[in-house]
């Protein structure tokens, strides 16, 4: 008759040892977290973590800041983006650096800097027919 303990050391090698015992309810423990984020009935708890993830990295980006100005492409010189910003109710500013046919805009009704992007006033400039980029 063999006890329990030199039956247990036959097929195992032994008792495991604490360390192991103790790393493997972690990783129990572990992949059961994991498991109960991926339940579709535990939604709101992984609802929550996205929330708090969000969060996390918003505070991490600075905010953005737009300015009154606009870079919009139109072929035909000087003269024509300076009657494409009058039409479009823009000021024309100048022209960027060598290039012929980018120019910057600014608009009369917009601050100098702000924080949400005028997508508005984008799209009237998107909308002209002489006017092949703007951002």
């Amino acid at each position: 008759n063999f006890s329990l303990s030199e039956k247990f050391s036959t097929f195992t090698m032994g008792p495991l040892p604490c360390w192991a015992l103790w790393r493997s309810s972690v990783v129990t423990w572990t992949l059961l977290a994991c498991l109960a984020l991926l339940d579709p009935c535990n939604g709101a708890v992984r609802e929550d973590i996205d929330a708090e993830h969000a969060d996390m990295e918003q505070r991490d980006q600075p905010a953005a800041i737009y300015w009154n100005q606009w870079g919009v492409e139109v072929a035909g010189g000087e003269e024509r983006a300076r009657r494409v910003a009058r039409e479009a109710g823009f000021i024309y500013v100048s022209r960027v650096g060598t290039l012929d046919d980018f120019h910057t805009f600014a608009h009369p009704d917009h601050p100098e800097r702000h924080h949400e992007h005028a997508h508005e006033k984008t799209a009237v400039l998107h909308e002209h027919s002489d006017v092949r980029w703007a951002e």
